[in-house]
């Protein structure tokens, strides 16, 4: 029986990790404490907004934990979808800098990650693996 090593994770890896989790670390700080809520969710009355403000929050992080861990165990499908994440949000963030309203802080991180992920050495690791069927 042969016993394989473990995967060795390139840095890129680890610091696409890092920037995921700064990443939502910052969102949730912005949202709770540099953000007023009432310009998040202005039509709720009193403190409902800051009953309803998480439940999206609580899904985002529920997502980030999946694919942080996806790219812990060096998944492919994490990759692929922190590749549709980025291109979402760096487009969302496009909009929001033509808007007048730039947040250069998850521009900077969306293009840091936009970067190691397409590094060669995190792309090998990441890349599909077929097994190749011997004729019977």
């Amino acid at each position: 029986m042969e016993v394989r090593s473990p995967a060795r994770r390139p840095f890129g890896v680890i610091v696409i990790i890092l920037l995921q989790i700064l990443s939502l670390g910052s969102m949730i700080l912005d949202i709770y404490v540099i953000s007023d809520v009432k310009t998040v969710i202005p039509a709720l009355p009193g403190t409902l907004e800051l009953v309803l403000l998480p439940v999206p929050l609580v899904g985002l992080l529920i997502y980030q934990v999946i694919v942080i861990a996806g790219l812990w165990f060096l998944r492919r499908w994490a990759w692929f979808l922190l590749m549709i994440q980025l291109g979402l949000a760096m487009s969302f963030q496009l909009l929001l800098y033509l808007a007048g309203t730039p947040l250069y802080l998850y521009m900077f991180f969306s293009v840091l990650m936009v970067f190691y992920l397409n590094q060669r050495d995190v792309q090998r690791v990441f890349a599909r693996r077929f097994q190749i069927e011997e004729p019977a």
